[in-house]
C-alpha cells in the first residue's frame, strides 16, 4: 500500500513527468481519478477519488493527525464558518470509511 500511496502523491505534485509512466496502468489510473476531480470536479468524481484506497489513507490521516482542524481553524474562509465547514469534512471522511 506504501507504494501506491506514494504513487499517489506524485500525481497529486508532479502531473507532467507521470504521463511518461502510464504504461503502468495503476500510475494512469492514479493520475486519472485525481486529475478529473481536480479540474472537471463533479461530485461523482471526488467520491470515486475518496474511494480510491491510497486516496482514502492520506485523507483518514490527514483527518486523524488533526492537520484539517488546524487548517480549519487558520484559514480565514474555513474559520468563519468552521461549523459547515467540520460537517462536511465529516460527512467526505464518512464516505472515505464507508
Amino acid at each position: 500500500m506504501y507504494y501506491r500511496v506514494k504513487i499517489l502523491l506524485a500525481c497529486m505534485v508532479l502531473n507532467i513527468p507521470l504521463r511518461k509512466k502510464f504504461a503502468i496502468p495503476y500510475v494512469k489510473t492514479a493520475f486519472n481519478l485525481f486529475y478529473n476531480c481536480i479540474y472537471k470536479y463533479s461530485k461523482k468524481k471526488l467520491i470515486k477519488l475518496l474511494k480510491f484506497k491510497p486516496f482514502a489513507v492520506i485523507f483518514e490521516q490527514f483527518v486523524s493527525e488533526g492537520q484539517m482542524e488546524r487548517m480549519l481553524e487558520n484559514d480565514v474562509t474555513f474559520s468563519s464558518n468552521l461549523e459547515a465547514y467540520q460537517e462536511n469534512f465529516q460527512n467526505l471522511l464518512t464516505i472515505v470509511r464507508a
